[in-house]
């Protein structure tokens, strides 16, 4: 049986090769680095320090021509070796004629490297038969060879499952093998049914059509229903094994458009595969459009859908996986050869910016190395490759845009975008809040349950949620969503005009302020005249934000301060706001406010000290009030800092008896700090306010206790670092075993 070598990247050949020999030849190979001039890909090092290699050249298609050349450059690599060669094989995808090997090995003399040592595909093929476990191990080999397809193919089946088993064979090459296969078949193995979910671009698709392969592998014909059950009923057939594949299969349930009972047929149809022992049946849909349809149509309902479902995630992927997933998309993709080599050549040092991007995701994956079906990367004459792959992983917004317009409602899509002007996440209850004031509910008549219903439609795709304590959060499930939600807002003056006005948190606010600061037109957008009245409205109310605090003994969190005073500090550092209509009225009336509070010792000294240092020129009664706050708090070393920097902005304010007072406050607190015994949370700052203080008070303090406060707390800061000093691995072999960035950094690595 011939296999389907030229499903595998050249880096999954190498691990198949590794397996077979390892396997046949009773050592464990293992896979390096390949460094500037070792050209090796797998070795055993012998007992002796000797070393067995093998070099791994994924050839399928190629020439033999091409193979001679590169493994002259090989021999080239090998000669300059210092370490003692006890056998050296080499192993291609490519069809070798014994005439052939005879030709590679002259290429490697002097070095002997005998015509058994060089293997072509038939001799692959001979040790997979062998060692059957290590074809199991790689699922690519034994999903759907080639003849097996060719057969299929040429059955005279439906003309509809032909182009589902053309689609399944251009999937394969591309697919990663991971955990998520193998969650995914055990499920429909032990339920027949399986329902695939996830955001949009994740994947579900590729896994439904690895599923497929297999189903094919094991003698199922495949059938595919693209727009009604019906399709289904009409061909399922008791005696036959068969297969069939609803992809999308709740595409117009949000709309309530499925066509009459279909929802039931669905349902029922569910039912007849899990109870016949010849018919699988694999949905795959978005997560947010399950969870309607659960709520829409009763059937649905009453079946339990949401418990029966398998839900892929991107966080299912190990940055090794992503790695993996953009080498496999370059080397099978339909770009330009001279094109694949650019991308490769600007990969080797840019890898990261597309591996370890936020926003990665296998369908941006697929748009820039030009696998989407009629749409080619769009790369302008000023860019190269790898600045084209970052601008649209930095901008992901048609990864979103279809599932967002076409598939949600506008209740639906008011919730993201309410959720969007929250700091990282919120707590339920406010979300609620926050959510029925964007959708005016008091003039479109109470909705019981609204919120609750749409938060389910985009529970686990658009949003995710986690308990703490007794609290409930909500947050957007996806940076790349996130961003495109704030492309919505900018792009819609009288969506970010109606978000301001009804915001009911401060942090909304100045979450929309974040967003609004992005437009580089800012002053045509015309949301000025809303905004200060909105911040004068909620300057005072309760805070949106909340502290975790989680312990072996407790786990809870807790709703932020008002910080009133900090709010205020950010309005007047915000240098656009100046120059809205009516600030510096609404300056002034918030700065006696917050006095009133300083004078009764409430406030916070910092924010109070930034709100005073930029008034131009504040009054006796304002200066007072701060003062009153700030020597409230003289037993910390940061209201002795504020004083000081307070009291060098205003000298004429502090008469020479206030200033003795002081003094005398200070050396008292000096005297209690330095006499300390414990210093385990002071940091080298304290000691430098602590010095810095004496002097503009002109305290002379004992300079011995200042030293031993400075040697304790640089003594605690020791002791309580990370004493993890890993020994510097100066192994001068270069052949070193992989972690797994070295993996990664291996499969971008040129091999010349």
């Amino acid at each position: 049986m011939s296999r389907p070598w030229s499903n595998l990247s050249d880096f999954e050949f190498e691990a198949v090769v590794g397996a077979l020999l390892s396997k046949e030849l009773g050592v464990q190979f293992e896979r390096f680095k390949r460094g500037k001039d070792l050209g090796i890909d797998l070795r055993n090092i012998r007992g002796d320090g000797s070393v067995d290699i093998i070099q791994a050249k994924h050839y399928c298609g190629s020439t033999f021509a091409t193979l001679k050349a590169r493994t002259k450059k090989e021999a080239a690599s090998v000669s300059k070796l210092k370490t003692k060669i006890a056998s050296y094989r080499l192993v291609t995808s490519l069809g070798l004629s014994p005439f052939n090997k005879q030709e590679l090995a002259k290429e490697f003399l002097p070095l002997i490297v005998p015509e058994n040592h060089i293997l072509g595909r038939e001799d692959l093929e001979q040790l997979m038969d062998k060692y059957s476990d290590v074809e199991r191990a790689h699922v690519k080999l034994w999903l759907m060879s080639g003849t097996q397809l060719q057969a299929m193919l040429n059955s005279g089946i439906m003309a509809r499952s032909r182009a589902l088993l053309l689609r399944v064979q251009r999937t394969l090459p591309l697919y990663v093998q991971n955990v998520g296969f193998y969650a995914a078949r055990k499920i429909l193995k032990k339920r027949r049914v399986i329902i695939i979910s996830g955001p949009p671009g994740i994947g579900k698709t590729t896994l439904a059509r690895m599923l497929i392969a297999e189903a094919i592998q094991e003698g199922f014909e495949p059938f595919e229903v693209s727009d009604d059950i019906n399709e289904a009923w009409q061909v399922v057939d008791s005696n036959a094994r068969q297969v069939f594949l609803f992809d999308d299969f709740l595409g117009h349930a949000i709309q309530g458009e499925l066509s009459k009972n279909e929802d039931q047929r669905i349902v029922d149809f569910m039912k007849e595969a899990t109870a016949s022992p010849t018919t699988l049946f694999i949905l795959t849909t978005r997560e947010y459009i399950l969870q309607h349809a659960s709520q829409v149509h009763e059937s649905f309902r009453r079946q339990g859908l949401p418990e029966e479902r398998f839900l892929l995630e991107l966080s299912r992927y190990s940055k090794l996986d992503c790695a993996k997933i953009l080498r496999n998309h370059v080397w099978h993709s339909p770009l330009p050869l001279e094109m694949k080599e650019a991308i490769k050549i600007q990969l080797a040092k840019g890898y990261r910016t597309i591996v370890y991007h936020k926003n990665f995701n296998p369908r941006i994956i697929e748009y820039i190395t030009g696998h989407q079906r009629g749409h080619m990367p769009n790369i302008r004459p000023d860019q190269d490759w790898l600045t084209f792959a970052r601008d649209s992983l930095d901008h992901p917004a048609a990864i979103w845009s279809e599932a967002f317009h076409q598939q949600l409602d506008n209740d639906a899509k008011s919730l993201l975008l309410c959720l969007s002007c929250f700091p990282d996440r919120a707590q339920i209850d406010d979300l609620q809040c926050a959510f029925e004031s964007w959708v005016n509910l008091d003039q479109r008549g109470v909705q019981i349950r609204l919120f609750h219903r749409i938060l389910r439609v985009v529970m686990d795709t658009f949003v995710e949620s986690e308990a703490v304590g007794k609290e409930k959060f909500i947050r957007i499930s996806n940076p790349g969503l996130l961003d495109f939600l704030y492309s919505q807002l900018r792009s819609e003056p009288a969506l970010l005009k109606m978000a301001i006005s009804r915001s009911v948190f401060f942090e909304q606010l100045q979450s929309i302020w974040k967003i609004y600061s992005r437009e580089p037109n800012k002053s045509s957008r015309g949301i000025d005249s809303d905004l200060l009245p909105a911040l004068e409205r909620l300057i005072g109310t309760p805070s949106a934000s909340w502290r975790i605090t989680e312990t072996k003994l407790y786990s809870g969190a807790y709703r932020g301060s008002v910080a009133e005073d900090e709010r205020l500090a950010w309005i007047i550092s915000t240098e656009d706001f100046s120059s809205l209509p009516g600030y510096d009225s609404f300056i002034v009336r918030a700065v006696q406010r917050r006095a009133a509070e300083w004078r009764d010792h409430r406030g916070y000294p910092r924010a109070a000290v930034k709100i005073v240092s930029a008034m131009p020129a504040p009054q006796d009664w304002l200066l007072t009030s701060l003062m009153k706050l700030l020597v409230a708090r003289l037993h910390t070393f940061e209201a002795w800092e504020l004083l000081t920097r307070f009291m060098e902005a205003h000298p004429d304010f502090f008469s020479d008896e206030v200033r003795e007072d002081l003094k005398a406050e200070f050396e008292t607190f000096a005297s209690d700090e330095l006499e300390r015994s414990n210093y385990e949370d002071y940091s080298e700052d304290d000691v430098v306010t602590l010095n810095s203080v004496a002097e503009v008070f002109q305290v002379e303090l004992d300079f011995r206790a200042v030293e031993r406060m400075r040697d304790a707390i640089d003594s605690q800061r020791r002791s309580s670092r990370d004493d993890d000093d890993d020994d510097d691995d100066d192994d001068d072999d270069d052949l070193r075993g992989m972690s797994e960035g070295e993996e990664i950094e291996r499969l971008f690595e040129s091999d010349d």
